[in-house]
């Protein structure tokens, strides 16, 4: 005699009990591409954004050079006034820095350097150009 085999649970086999596969890969691929989406998203956003503060540092740097150069033209003409000097004379770079804050010459933030000119001329910058050329909006 063989011995009686064992009850089955709700007369299920254990075969059929076993979880799908198939949920767990759907519910991976629905993960990965709401991570695609999202990184899409802000993907995108970056270069929306991005060449909007390039543009805007660029505008700053020209503006504080304009700046400087606004400066340095009142500090040779404060020089020439107080030396008694001449239009069309040729500057003195040490003395009309007297007249700027910490008697030296200003930096340009691009990197440029300032040309002083005669008295009467503006002064100039080597990388963005005299300052009557260059316009405050940086366009």
């Amino acid at each position: 005699m063989t011995p009686p085999s064992p009850p089955l649970v709700d007369n299920v086999s254990t075969e059929s009990r076993k979880k799908p596969v198939w949920p767990w890969v759907v519910g991976c691929l629905v993960t990965s591409f709401v991570f695609l989406f999202v990184v899409g998203i802000v993907g995108l956003l970056a270069a929306i954004a991005i060449p909007s503060f390039v543009k805007a540092r660029n505008a700053s740097s020209q503006n504080s050079c304009i700046n400087n150069m606004r400066q340095i033209d009142g500090a040779k003409e404060q020089w020439a006034m107080a030396d008694d000097v001449n239009t069309g004379a040729s500057c003195v770079t040490s003395k009309v820095n007297l007249y700027l804050r910490g008697a030296v010459t200003p930096t340009c933030h691009a990197g440029g350097a300032y040309l002083y000119h005669e008295i009467g001329e503006e002064p100039e910058c080597t990388f963005h150009g005299p300052m009557s050329g260059t316009s405050a909006s940086g366009y």
